[in-house]
């Protein structure tokens, strides 16, 4: 008899060895390596079937049964099985705590029984003829707080489960949880279905899941990033021999070249104007290259030695790709996809292949295995509809960006999204994180006239223009967290209070070189002239971890996450540092802005960024290009380190702002990024919440402003208790304001308070949740 999850189990308990029949070693790399490559199977049956066959006969078990659990009827459903009736598949059924199965899940505990039908939750179904295998275990499958369904072992009796084997079966339902929680979004979502398909579409999946990084709808056909029998040449995987010779050329290689500078000028023309931190920046590395004699006068030899075009074209840039390519430093690597992207362009042009807008990824929902920040943007401006990024490859940056410029991404682990042909009609939806392939008409006119709805409310002005109040009238200032200049007009139109935080990295993030400081200074002043009068808040430069510069080498950290990132960087290169620092004060002038440092550790560390300040204040004023004042000086707090200090930091620091983004990751040792521990990360773990009360503590006894700015501050589930722990001053993307008004006013201070002060006594996870649930329901 032992313990688990608070439920005494009744099985047979034996000392732990490493031999293959008892602990099971075997079974969970098996599993591990299993679910790797089934999670991307558009053939759910077979894995499920897959997935019991191999756990029942590593456990040696009679049975083995996976019910996924159904949303929209509150009720699992036997969705594959060893050892009982296979007719039962699809068709038995059991409500939301019904049998043993049903209450394993209900109440999220496995569920040990040496004789199942003595128990009164028992649930018998004569079809499924299970009467001889009485020794039962059910184990729920689940994703945080998400039920997925639950895995059941049987045997005959007496030959009932070990102690062990109950651990290894919880540890398997882990390995499961992403395989079935796919495998449950397909059984939820209902599709029209085409008459009879044909062989070729019946084999493309018609629903691809995965998790929205950036919400919206996109409508469009598919291109896959860097798959085209023209990238293949490019990269030399293609034969030259013969390229182009069966295509007259619309155009010749000189005109070709000059039709792509003239639409090049215009797209750097259309971004100064949509994105000015990125003006002259994106391709003007391109510009530069078909300037140049070296790159294209290889291609214009080869033609007169009999090459074709298109041939001359691709072999000249492949020499540069070579190059660029066989680089040691990433950052030059990161060229050979600016001539590649520059060839495709030349190519199109050359061949007439390319559409009205000049450009070839127009109206595509763009499927990648990697996009960086500037990927997105290059893609943006192409007017590209949406992203699906396969299988990771993507910085948190990505889709900050993403959500800034209003495209829709995606994030999915399956890899069967790159084989999709070219050209296939496609719908992204970032709410859902779900693919429709070719989809019905019925479903596409769904999507469009959902469209229209939310591009109609995008253009509505708020529906309330007056400060954020709680039901008794406390004030709580909602700021706008700000990634590009576009971003302003929103958080003006949704009368925001001011700027909460600033994200400086974005004009070193898509830009192929550090910006200098007078280019900075052009940026800061727009900002702030718009905000003029307004509480303006600027995080000093935050790169490294996910966050990685493409022209910045630094040298494969072995975890980025803890390495020379944000302030360690910023201090580890003072040039940049001070660069931005006199960036920001010439801009600045007499308005309230204010400095905000982040990833600080120590009090010595602050200190040492607030005398760099001074110093750099003071060679401005010598200089005549700065006021008088300096401007507030502030700590994000972000590590653990500093809630034990924060007393004595409190004596220097002008504010704070926390960013529980990753404060919650550093707290529990959990990569946001990382899909592996994606349950670990878990913001009202209760040491996080008392972290945070402990900080708003602090800010309160010294009378510190205090904010946050992480994505706590527009989660409805925390925003009551943010507030009831003292927090008044709450920073969010713009398009979060008005649900944030509307969850402040919702109560009262004091009632806030009493919520926070019910978290705050809890230690339990799972109390917690359930708290945040019944919050949630009322």
């Amino acid at each position: 008899m032992f313990p688990l999850g608070g439920v005494i189990f009744f099985c047979e308990s034996i000392p732990v060895n490493y031999h293959r029949h008892d602990s099971h070693l075997d079974l969970l790399s098996d599993a591990g390596e299993m679910f790797a490559t089934l999670a991307g199977s558009a053939d759910v049956d077979a894995v499920l079937q897959r997935a019991v066959h191999m756990v029942g006969q590593h456990l040696n078990a009679d049975v083995c049964s996976i019910y996924l659990y159904r949303d929209a009827t509150a009720d699992l459903i036997l969705s594959a099985t060893v050892g009982l009736d296979p007719e039962g598949v699809g068709k038995v059924t059991l409500g939301f705590g019904e049998g043993l199965v049903g209450m394993a899940l209900k109440e999220l505990r496995p569920i040990c029984e040496r004789s199942a039908s003595t128990n009164p939750h028992y649930r018998y179904f004569p079809d499924l003829q299970e009467e001889a295998f009485d020794c039962f275990l059910a184990v729920p499958i689940q994703r945080g707080i998400e039920r997925v369904g639950v895995i059941v072992a049987q045997r005959s009796a007496p030959h009932r489960f070990k102690e062990t084997e109950v651990i290894v079966l919880r540890s398997i339902a882990s390995h499961l949880a992403i395989l079935i929680e796919n495998a449950n979004a397909l059984l939820n979502v209902s599709t029209a279905r085409a008459a009879p398909e044909t062989e070729a579409s019946a084999e493309l999946p018609r629903l691809i899941t995965g998790r929205g990084a950036s919400p919206g709808v996109g409508i469009g056909r598919v291109r896959i990033k860097g798959r085209t029998a023209l990238v293949d040449m490019l990269r030399g995987d293609g034969d030259l021999a013969g390229a182009g010779a069966g295509d007259a050329p619309t155009l010749s290689l000189d005109e070709a070249i000059a039709l792509t500078v003239e639409q090049l000028e215009d797209l750097e023309k259309e971004l100064a104007r949509r994105l000015p931190e990125a003006a002259s920046l994106i391709f003007g590395a391109h510009l530069l290259m078909l300037k140049d004699t070296a790159f294209t006068g290889t291609m214009f030899e080869a033609i007169e030695k009999g090459a074709t075009p298109l041939a001359a074209l691709i072999e000249g840039a492949r020499q540069y790709i070579r190059i660029f390519g066989s680089s040691k430093h990433d950052y030059i690597k990161e060229k050979a996809a600016d001539v590649e992207d520059l060839a495709l362009r030349v190519a199109e042009n050359l061949t007439g292949t390319c559409d009205v807008q000049h450009s070839i990824y127009g109206d595509r929902i763009v499927i990648a295995a990697d996009l960086l920040p500037s990927d997105i943007l290059k893609l943006s401006m192409q007017r590209c509809r949406g992203f699906v990024l396969v299988g990771g490859g993507m910085t948190s940056h990505t889709a900050i960006l993403a959500r800034s410029l209003h495209i829709p991404l995606l994030l999915v682990d399956t890899p069967q999204a790159l084989d999709l042909p070219d050209g296939i009609p496609a719908i992204v939806d970032g709410e859902t994180g779900n693919v429709y392939i070719n989809p019905e008409p019925a479903i596409r006119e769904g999507f469009e006239a959902r469209q229209r709805v939310f591009d109609e409310a995008a253009r509505m002005p708020d529906i309330s223009p007056g400060p954020a109040l709680t039901a008794d009238g406390t004030r709580v200032r909602v700021m706008a967290n700000i990634n590009l200049l576009s971003e302003i007009e929103p958080a003006e139109r949704l009368h925001a209070d001011g700027v909460g935080l600033y994200r400086t990295e974005f004009p070193f993030l898509i830009r192929d070189s550090f910006p200098s400081q007078d280019e900075q200074a052009q940026i800061y002043d727009r900002l702030f002239e718009r905000m003029d009068g307004k509480e303006i808040t600027v995080r000093t430069l935050d790169v490294g971890g996910d966050k990685a510069l493409a022209y910045y080498d630094n040298a494969g950290e072995a975890n980025p996450e803890m390495g020379l990132r944000s302030i360690r960087f910023s201090l580890r290169h003072p040039d940049i540092f001070e660069d931005q620092i006199c960036a920001i004060l010439m801009a600045a002038g007499e308005r309230p802005i204010r400095i905000l440092f982040p990833m600080i550790s120590s009090h010595d560390e602050f200190l040492t960024v607030r005398e760099i300040v001074r110093r750099c204040h003071r060679d401005l004023r010598e200089q005549g290009h700065a006021s008088e004042r300096i401007p507030a000086l502030g700590v994000m707090v972000e590590l653990p380190a500093v809630v034990e200090i924060l007393d004595g930091l409190a004596a220097d620091v002008d504010f704070l702002s926390i960013g529980t983004n990753d404060f919650v990751q550093y707290m529990l040792a959990a990569d946001r990024t990382n899909e592996r521990v994606r349950d670990y990360y878990c913001p009202h773990h209760p040491a996080v919440l008392r972290a945070l009360n402990r900080v708003a503590t602090i800010a309160r006894a010294h009378d510190l402003d205090l904010s946050v700015c992480g994505e706590m501050a527009h989660e409805p589930a925390y925003i009551p208790f943010l507030i009831g722990i003292g927090v008044r001053k709450l920073s969010v993307d713009p398009t979060y304001i008005p649900a944030v008004k509307q969850a402040i006013a919702a109560r009262s201070c004091d009632d806030h308070q009493a919520y926070a002060a019910t978290l705050l006594a809890e230690t339990r996870l799972r109390k917690i949740e359930s708290i945040l649930k019944e919050r949630e329901a009322t």
